[in-house]
């Protein structure tokens, strides 16, 4: 009989009526859990929102990452360009990064917009958490644990 392995990857969007200007999210953490050869990864992000409209606005904030990524990515690889003549397939730290960056906030934006990727947090991962909010780090920002969006997928699964 075969045995499942899997993992799960998943994002926490916390909406924060009060970043910084210019701020459109910030990541936090990532939480690792394990049970046997089963995994989740779960990515906590504070989101710009504003109130009685966290999802719609959270996503367009992430949507702005997104863009702001794609204009500062496009520069990166015209001085790529410039600054490697006899070897344009190499790639800059800050053009890997915002390639990266750019694949995250569009994963986001894409996961978002399916329901099948909604779902609920257990109730320990909320208290947790509800927990480090109140943080007075976390505060300032007047996060809302309760308006959250946790989005959640199957990332790997082996049967072995």
């Amino acid at each position: 009989m075969k045995t499942p392995q899997y993992t799960i990857h998943a994002s926490y969007l916390i909406p924060a009526y009060n970043l910084p200007n210019g701020v459109q999210s910030d990541f936090i953490t990532t939480q690792y859990g394990y049970s046997g050869e089963n995994s989740i990864e779960i990515d906590v992000w504070l989101v710009r929102a504003e109130r009685n409209q966290e999802q719609a606005t959270m996503f367009n904030a992430l949507q702005r990452e997104a863009d702001a990524a794609k204009k500062e990515l496009e520069l990166s690889v015209q001085q790529d360009i410039v600054n490697s003549v006899d070897s344009p397939d190499k790639k800059s730290v800050t053009t890997r990064n915002l390639e990266k960056a750019v694949r995250t906030f569009n994963s986001l934006i894409e996961t978002g917009k399916h329901p099948v990727f909604h779902k609920k947090p257990d109730a320990e991962f909320v208290d947790i958490a509800r927990r480090n909010m109140a943080m007075p780090t976390f505060q300032q920002f007047s996060p809302n644990v309760e308006k959250a969006v946790y989005l959640a997928g199957l990332s790997n699964y082996t049967e072995r």
